[in-house]
């Protein structure tokens, strides 16, 4: 009996050591999006403009020209446009996950929706790095 207490108290110290790391980690990460946030925010935003719409959307495809969405909106994907991943990180439109949920905001010019930043909120099971081929008309 006197054995199994010896094994309990090392177990519990490593559980305890690894809940705290982890509650670090995941404050850290928390403040880190919502630094990654504010920047971006504050990036699209000019001085004194109305703040840009933003959309919940599921992409389910992608092209190096824009995303379309499962409701068939389509939004353009420019130089400018920020991707963030999962983890906040920035990903280029080539390694985006589709289909995802994502959170996009964007400007309209033209009619036309133009994406500035298109944050991934989560990627699906069947998600792949295939894009499609746009040919001019």
């Amino acid at each position: 009996m006197k054995n199994i207490n010896k094994l309990k108290k090392p177990c519990q110290l490593t559980a305890m050591a690894m809940l705290i790391l982890f509650t670090v980690f995941m404050a850290a990460n928390i403040q880190a999006d919502d630094e990654f946030n504010t920047q971006v925010n504050d990036n699209l935003n000019e001085e004194n403009s109305p703040p840009l719409p933003v959309k919940e959307v599921t992409i389910d495809i992608k092209s190096l020209e824009d995303v379309t969405t499962t409701t068939g909106e389509s939004y353009v994907v420019s130089d400018e446009t920020i991707i963030a991943g999962l983890d906040s990180k920035q990903v280029s439109i080539r390694k985006m996950l589709v289909p995802c949920d994502a959170r996009i905001t964007y400007k309209v010019k033209n009619n036309v929706a133009i994406a500035q930043l298109i944050k991934i909120t989560r990627i699906h099971s069947d998600a792949n790095w295939h894009w499609i081929v746009k040919y001019p008309e």
